[in-house]
């Protein structure tokens, strides 16, 4: 077996070199199935060895952009309210209260009535998604990069990936403020 091995091998270096030894003539189509054949044989005889799968960080890479995808997805369904309020909070950076939110986003006259109660609720959904944050006081304050840094951690992203998803899911925020009318 060896031996014939050893001929292909010495054929195919001739073919490469195109310097074939002699007169006779190279049948390619031959030496490629012979060399074929005595693959599957190897194969066949010892198995196809250790399976070399991908490396680990690719492989939770491509769950971690699954998992971006339906957070991305989930906050695209957030209503135009939600998205205007969360552009104000991730602008602000600090501790707030609803009564600001409302009277910034969307003027003083709504701090009061059904309108307030009507916005209270919608923030109370960015809450609840863990967009936003209350602590004990009752403050409220933008939760994003948390939420980001304890959902990839699992992962094992690098701070850049990290910053970049940050970065992802605050840019639909403030896509709504550059496309806004108002």
């Amino acid at each position: 077996m060896v031996d014939k091995l050893e001929k292909i091998e010495q054929l195919l270096k001739e073919i490469k070199n195109e310097k074939p030894k002699g007169s006779a003539k190279i049948d390619v189509d031959k030496i490629t199935e012979d060399v074929f054949n005595k693959v599957m044989d190897k194969l066949k005889k010892d198995g196809i060895g250790k399976v070399e799968l991908a490396p680990a960080e690719y492989i939770l890479g491509k769950f971690q952009e699954k998992e971006v995808g339906r957070w991305e997805k989930a906050l695209r369904e957030l209503t135009e309210d939600q998205l205007k309020i969360g552009a104000f909070c991730i602008a602000l950076n600090r501790n707030t209260n609803k009564s600001e939110i409302i009277s910034k986003v969307f003027g003083k006259q709504f701090t009061g009535g059904s309108k307030y109660s009507d916005y209270s609720k919608q923030i109370d959904g960015l809450i609840d998604a863990e967009i936003l944050k209350k602590d004990k006081a009752g403050y409220l304050k933008i939760n994003i990069e948390d939420k980001i840094r304890v959902e990839m951690a699992s992962y094992n992203p690098t701070e850049e990936k990290i910053q970049n998803v940050i970065d992802r899911i605050k840019r639909i925020f403030i896509e709504k403020m550059e496309n806004s009318d108002e």
